[in-house]
């Protein structure tokens, strides 16, 4: 990994725009593997992001890359696109709807550096300067504060948080502080399902008829409950469906799903990196099995199974604070970050920082901004 130890390092970085930049490239496997980034801007999941989704979505890959000047050597990158809707031209993180994350790929001593030399913040804006408006959205509060890399910006926290359980070594301890209601009433709801029912079982799914099976599932059970649920849009549904198969034996993502019988109940998919997992799809068959407590029943198999392959976090995501409550999640608030170019990019953000009930206005104007 190249480490950058003085302050004379930093002004020797070339910042530019690879708009065909290969995030399943040895390059980017090794800066992201060192990074402080999230599980959502993994290798994989980036790579199929800009192929898949971006053209069809009408955005362009807009990758902004730090390289060492010299040697070439990677050591930071923006993974972002542009979109050009409705006159307005927004550069924002390759997102669509679907991380919960959004973060500049680097480890912090690099980000710091970076964001301490007027030069490079002077070049990043001239790299973004096309769009009338940047934004940084969903970015964690803990992380690395992106604002320093465009100093003019603005910064609101965001009305939706992020909900983690940090069991840490001991998966045991951590249950303990579980209410009764959840530790005692979980197992209870296993042995009663398998005396009404026949046997259930939860496992990780692997091969592609199963993960395909389980997905058609979770399309069937997840069918007109949720408004604007993208599981019922095909090109969001096929992109899922293609990533998990993809991701399958590369240790990128990984899906669990209970069985009652052969059949499938309860559906859970998420990705992992940093020895966290992060849920991104739930399901559950509750017309048939709501008092058995499906949904949740997977979710406590599956952080005894990523806690048994050395993971220490469960991220349960952004919003619906009801059943993630049940175990005890933890609170991380959400920054959400705008930088203007124009006047047209200034009304904008003053629109979505400031004012609520135009908000949804804007996500009309930007397909696909949650």
């Amino acid at each position: 990994m190249l480490m950058l130890n003085c302050q004379t390092d930093i002004l020797e970085l070339k910042l530019e725009v690879e708009p065909e930049f290969d995030f399943l490239s040895p390059e980017y496997h090794e800066l992201y593997s060192h990074s402080n980034a999230t599980a959502f801007q993994a290798p994989l999941w980036m790579g199929m992001l800009n192929q898949k989704l971006a053209p069809r979505l009408s955005a362009k890959q807009y990758t902004i890359t730090a390289r060492r000047v010299g040697g070439g050597q990677l050591v930071a990158v923006m993974p972002l696109v542009i979109q050009r809707v409705r006159g307005v031209a927004m550069i924002l993180p390759a997102d669509f709807g679907l991380c919960d994350y959004n973060a500049v790929v680097a480890n912090n001593a690099v980000l710091d550096r970076l964001a301490r030399n007027p030069e490079n913040l002077k070049r990043i804006a001239e790299l973004v300067g096309e769009a009338d408006l940047v934004m940084f959205r969903k970015v964690r509060a803990d992380s690395f504060d992106v604002r320093r890399l465009f100093p003019k910006g603005m910064m609101s926290i965001s009305e939706h948080a992020a909900y983690r359980c940090d069991f840490g070594s001991d998966l045991d301890a951590w249950r303990r502080t579980l209410a009764k209601s959840i530790s005692n009433r979980l197992p209870r709801q296993y042995r009663q399902v398998e005396q009404q029912f026949g046997p259930y079982e939860h496992r990780r799914v692997r091969d592609e008829t199963g993960i395909r099976d389980a997905f058609a599932f979770l399309k069937r059970v997840r069918e007109g409950r949720f408004e604007g649920d993208l599981i019922e849009d095909p090109l969001y549904y096929d992109f899922y469906l293609e990533y998990a198969i993809a991701s399958a034996g590369s240790g990128e993502a990984g899906l669990y799903v209970g069985y009652i019988d052969g059949q499938p109940v309860s559906f859970l998919f998420g990705l992992m990196g940093g020895r966290h997992f992060h849920a991104v799809q739930l399901g559950a068959d509750r017309d048939r099995y709501s008092k058995y407590s499906v949904g949740n029943q997977i979710y406590y198999y599956a952080m005894q199974a990523q806690f048994n392959e050395g993971q220490t976090m469960l991220d349960m995501g952004i919003g619906d604070t009801g059943y993630k409550s049940d175990f005890r999640a933890v609170q991380i608030p959400m920054c959400n970050f705008t930088s203007a170019n124009t006047l047209k990019g200034a009304a904008i953000a003053t629109v979505y920082h400031r004012v609520k009930p135009l908000k949804n206005m804007l996500r009309q104007l930007a397909p696909r901004l949650h």
